[in-house]
């Protein structure tokens, strides 16, 4: 009876323990797409922040990159005279050099 209860112990304690290890991954990998998502077009323009992402990685940093600018270009700068279209741009890629660190090397 005594080895049967500490069966169940131990097998609570492993099921506990699983569970904190699979939380643990999916915040990381959270974490890691929303940096992704965020720093898109930076990612995009260095090879060295690209070439610390995996091939899927790569992927969604370029769909998610064409998504947001189909995006902006239908909600914001199609209403806009052209003149400001090319001002938006430029602006966009000096904000993007400032995000230095993004993922550790």
């Amino acid at each position: 009876m005594e080895s049967h209860k500490e069966m169940d112990l131990v097998r609570q304690i492993l099921s506990h323990e699983r569970d904190r290890v699979r939380y643990l991954l999916k915040a990381y990998l959270r974490a890691r797409l929303d940096k992704i998502e965020k720093y898109a077009g930076a990612i995009l323009d260095s090879a060295d922040l690209r070439d610390r992402l995996s091939q899927q990685e790569k992927q969604y940093s370029s769909q998610v990159f064409v998504a947001l600018g189909r995006h902006l270009k239908a909600s914001v700068l199609d209403y806009l005279p052209p003149h400001y279209q090319s001002l938006v741009s430029h602006c966009a890629k000096q904000l993007a050099m400032h995000d230095s660190i993004i993922f550790p090397a």
